[in-house]
């Protein structure tokens, strides 16, 4: 269980270059629970305790920190489609070097981290992919405000190893599903940190029977391409979330997803 990778994803930026440093950040952070923890089990660790010390030890210095609940999909649905169940985290900072000024060494000793119970760390898995801001809109048809939130399907993508043009790859392995007409937006971040996952789609629905069209017709497809490039620490996973976040750690507000 690696609850904390974006510390770790982000000290390995800093030795990359100045220019690569100055641009905003974002962790997406899939939080996979796996039975028979319950969703519920975790949510009180990370609300009571992981949330308030990760702020702490950024010296709240991020702009943004909220956390989807996962949808609900069928068992045959999760094995299709690489889906797992939890929460997608997402975590921003100004910069890298905005992350490094708040996370000192004094600040990791007064914050250190609050382990969940045993029985509940043994179903956690995280995955962290550490993204330039702003994404790339691949596609931006209309998203008007509606009383049911859009559906959105987060991709963690890694491409051929020695790809020379990893964008060019991955852009052509989401065509087919980008160019249908339930897909509403797709927004593409590449890694900031380039170690593992490449990229992170981000596809927009109306709702997820929307959703469930578009994968019956290209879902299938793009993840069998995409798994052909799996890795041990790069598997490919996605999850179904909402458009709002259910929880925001910087405001302390909650809100039916």
């Amino acid at each position: 269980m690696k609850l904390l990778a974006p510390l770790a994803l982000v000290a390995l930026a800093l030795a990359t270059p100045l220019r690569a440093q100055e641009v905003p950040i974002q962790h997406f952070v899939m939080v996979e629970v796996t039975p028979p923890v319950d969703l519920l089990a975790v949510d009180r660790w990370y609300i009571t305790y992981h949330a308030p010390e990760t702020l702490a030890r950024a010296q709240n210095r991020q702009t943004r920190y909220v956390s989807h609940r996962s949808y609900r999909t069928t068992p045959e649905e999760a094995e299709r489609l690489k889906l797992v169940d939890g929460r997608l985290t997402e975590i921003g900072f100004a910069s890298v070097a905005a992350f490094r000024a708040g996370v000192t060494g004094e600040a990791m000793a007064a914050h250190r981290p609050t382990p969940p119970d045993p029985a509940v760390a043994a179903g956690i898995k995280t995955r962290t992919v550490t993204v330039k801001l702003p994404p790339i809109a691949i596609k931006d048809a209309a998203t008007p405000d509606k009383a049911v939130p859009y559906a959105r399907w987060v991709v963690f993508i890694r491409p051929p190893a020695g790809t020379a043009d990893a964008d060019t790859w991955v852009k052509e392995a989401l065509a087919p599903l980008t160019a249908l007409p339930q897909t509403r937006r797709v927004q593409l971040h590449a890694a900031a940190i380039p170690r593992g996952y490449s990229h992170v789609a981000v596809f927009w629905y109306d709702d997820v029977a929307a959703w469930r069209s578009a994968m019956a017709a290209q879902g299938a497809a793009l993840i069998t391409r995409l798994s052909a490039q799996d890795s041990a620490e790069a598997p490919t996973r996605t999850m179904l979330v909402g458009e709002h976040p259910d929880l925001d750690f910087r405001t302390d507000k909650r809100v039916t997803p």
